[in-house]
């Protein structure tokens, strides 16, 4: 029989594609499926859905496969999610932000919110909210449902009451009860896996049921013990709300929970102190689950992402390791996963990092572009720069609704004209300290709104903290470790800058005068440059974020295609990248040596429309002008290493004994040489591209094109016998000699 269910089903999805989704629905909800049959019947039926021309039959032949039981398979369950919102948008089109509107996606809401299990209610009104930009009014409607009280939750309440303590007393029965909770909420939710769980809070059950007996005042028709009809009437379902009401809830939420399977509930016999309580060898044991399930024992570098998160959690204070398992947890549920069904270990590391918070999150982003990362490893982390743990539309909207009043009164006095903002777009970047969200003017402008996440400096300065306690922990004896460690003290010093969305409005400007109206030749290529403006920033104190405001600033939108998403898939279009990257290259090395630069240009932030290159995002652009110390310890590194250097990993390496030299001599890297280095590493997106001739080309096209006149003096001094001549000539006179390594016609040009 089960031999011919799938052949079975497929030509039953095909005659009659409601009905065949009907009986696959209730085959899966009581397990009478194999998984290979459970999946493949359920492709059939996305194939289906995917031929079906019109948008309305889409959305209920989708609706109908969406259950009171989640999706095992998370790619088919994301496709099918996207599906829908997609179908929603074809019907009704963006939110207007009427009334009209939002009745009709209430009513869809409301029908989900009946048919569909928590866990995928948010991720369907989560992708919902992002598909049709929903406006305030909207998105506020779909939370609120999603999180709202019902008859059911409330006479249900005594029930629920008894069988959660029931469940924290078991969470601190024992190690290994903490152990199988975790493993409950890491599974699929099968009825298997209920019936396991519930097995093994029934004798906790007996333990809280008796006192319970007369305070709860529950009373039954049924014959049978209060135990028995808890776990038989109420026992399947109480396991089925408790793990999607986890995965359903925001992250702080499950960080609580999180909190409980570490320490355990606190009883009043319990005369514990909190360390004592706080088990090491407990909380060593549910880090291993965790971990062992975000990363697969036989994956690429699984062993060492695993012993790095370790490492990094057991310098964590006793009360933010909660924060890193529930995190950890994100990475290793099958349920949160979006894009494989088996994720590499970048992709399980970028989650992780994300969600533990925005410092490691920009370690991640550093990661990315190191020369020493592999490329494996460094390209799903790449994602961390542009599209970092994005907050629900929910979320996005509160916060453009609170800090609206003060800036659309900016925005009037910018324009000289009443402006309204009406409409919120879409998010177009989430990074680690900030969201930027595009807004539509009622005077018909498009601009970009960039709003730091809330507590963004708090959150970072403590995430920095504990990395430097983390490198401290596994030693700085060898010269990357202390590397590392000064580039995390110097994106610790540099978090005051980035967080202060008020100096947006004079890094924006100091860009302006560095990028605006450059033209660079790179062989046939001609680009120019350009870098966005700043029309006003602002801060908002919000009654709900205690000893925090909403920091923002609105530039103008740079449209074209992110450096990192440009096309190269034939000959012609690798070429075109190839020198936009030698262009950029080139750019960059020419501020460094000018001592004026924005030290994080990565490849997420600028576009190319055409033969523009668009740069934004300047919140690394320092705005003091550098010491003279500063200037003498970069010429000296110029010429020991940085011109005779081959590719960006060597120039990293040098810089790195550089560093050491000077620790030998009893000096620190001044800081214009640590933001040097962090800048260098923000490149890799581009060098990774080029040869080492085009590297050569674009250290001595930079030079040429003018450099510091501090630093010309420094490398004049400091340059051998051999190389001075060659040196002096390309500064003072723009001659090229063939002992700098190529050919004048090789020249990048860069004209201002």
């Amino acid at each position: 029989i089960l031999n011919t269910l799938t052949p079975s089903f497929t030509k039953l999805v095909k005659r009659a594609p409601v009905k065949g989704i009907t009986f696959w629905r209730e085959f899966v909800r009581h397990d009478l499926l194999l998984p290979a049959d459970k999946k493949n019947i359920l492709e059939v039926i996305i194939n289906t859905v995917q031929k079906e021309k019109s948008a309305e039959k889409r959305r209920r032949l989708i609706e109908a496969v969406f259950s009171d039981k989640p999706i095992e398979d998370p790619v088919q369950r994301q496709l099918l999610v996207s599906m829908w919102a997609q179908s929603l948008k074809e019907i009704y089109g963006i939110d207007d932000g009427s009334s009209d509107y939002f009745e009709k996606l209430k009513e869809t809401a409301l029908r989900i919110n009946k048919n569909v299990n928590r866990y995928e209610q948010k991720l369907l009104f989560s992708s919902l909210a992002r598909a049709v930009e929903a406006q305030d009014k909207l998105a506020n409607y779909l939370r609120d449902t999603l999180y709202q009280i019902t008859d059911d939750n409330l006479k249900s309440a005594p029930l629920a009451g008894i069988l959660s303590e029931a469940s924290l007393l078991y969470l601190s029965g024992s190690k290994q009860n903490a152990e199988e909770t975790l493993n409950f909420l890491l599974s699929p939710l099968s009825n298997r896996n209920i019936k396991r769980f519930c097995d093994l809070l029934y004798e906790y059950v007996d333990v809280f049921v008796a006192p319970q007996i007369e305070i709860s005042g529950i009373a039954y028709g049924k014959e049978g013990t209060l135990k028995d009809r808890l776990l038989k009437d109420y026992g399947n379902h109480y396991a089925r709300t408790f793990w999607e009401n986890f995965w359903s809830a925001p992250l702080g939420v499950r960080a609580l929970f999180a909190k409980e399977l570490l320490l355990g509930k606190v009883l009043e016999s319990d005369k514990r102190s909190t360390s004592e309580r706080y088990s090491e060898e407990t909380q060593e044991a549910l880090f291993d689950i965790a971990l062992n399930r975000a990363f697969v024992g036989d994956s690429k570098y699984s062993k060492e992402a695993t012993a790095l998160i370790k490492s990094y959690v057991k310098v964590l204070p006793f009360y933010q390791r909660h924060l890193a398992l529930a995190a950890i947890m994100v990475g290793a549920s099958p349920f949160e996963r979006k894009e494989k069904g088996k994720q590499s270990v970048g992709e399980t590391l970028a989650v992780i990092l994300e969600h533990i918070g925005p410092a490691e999150t920009v370690a991640g982003q550093n990661a990315a572009s190191h020369p020493n990362t592999p490329l494996d490893l460094a390209e799903p982390l790449q994602r961390l720069k542009y599209a970092a743990d994005e907050p629900e539309r929910w979320e996005i909207t509160k916060l453009v609704t609170a800090i609206k009043p003060a800036l659309e009164k900016q925005l009037s006095k910018f324009y000289g004209d009443s402006i309204k903002i009406s409409h919120i777009g879409e998010v177009v970047g989430s990074a680690s300290l900030a969201v930027v969200v595009r807004i539509h003017l009622s005077n018909g402008k498009n601009l970009m709104l960039s709003i730091r996440r809330p507590y963004a400096f708090q959150r970072a300065k403590s995430g920095f903290k504990t990395m430097k306690e983390f490198i401290a922990e596994i030693g700085t004896e060898d010269n990357l470790g202390l590397t590392i460690a000064e580039l995390i003290d110097q994106s610790y010093e540099r978090l005051s800058l980035e967080t202060n969305f008020k100096a947006a409005l004079f890094q924006y400007q100091r860009a302006q005068e560095i990028y605006n109206n450059l033209l660079v030749r790179v062989g046939d290529y001609n680009f120019t440059f350009q870098a966005a403006s700043v029309l006003t920033a602002g801060e908002v104190r919000e009654k709900e974020l205690k000893d925090d405001a909403i920091g923002y600033f609105v530039m103008e939108e740079m449209t074209g295609t992110h450096f990192l998403a440009l096309p190269e898939e034939n000959k012609e279009e690798l070429e075109r990248k190839k020198a936009i990257a030698l262009a950029i290259l080139t750019v960059e090395f020419r501020n460094i040596l000018r001592g004026a630069f924005d030290c994080d240009r990565h490849g997420a932030q600028l576009k190319v429309q055409g033969n523009t290159i668009k740069h934004f995002d300047f919140k690394a652009m320092r705005l003091e002008e550098w010491d003279r110390e500063g200037i003498e310890q970069f010429g000296e590194f110029l010429t020991s290493s940085f011109l005779f250097s081959s590719n960006l990993r060597d120039i990293s390496m040098s810089l790195i004994n550089f560093r050491k030299s000077l620790r030998e001599r009893g000096k620190d890297a001044h800081p214009f040489i640590v933001e040097v280095q962090k800048a260098l590493l923000s490149l890799g997106d581009y060098a990774r591209y080029l040869t080492a001739r085009d590297l050569k080309r674009a250290i001595v096209s930079a030079l040429a094109a003018g450099i510091h006149n501090d630093l010309k003096k420094v490398i004049l001094e400091k340059a051998s016998p051999f190389a001075k001549p060659a040196l002096k000539d390309l500064l003072e006179e723009g001659k090229v000699s063939p002992l700098l390594g190529i050919r004048d016609d090789e020249i990048i040009e860069i004209k201002e």
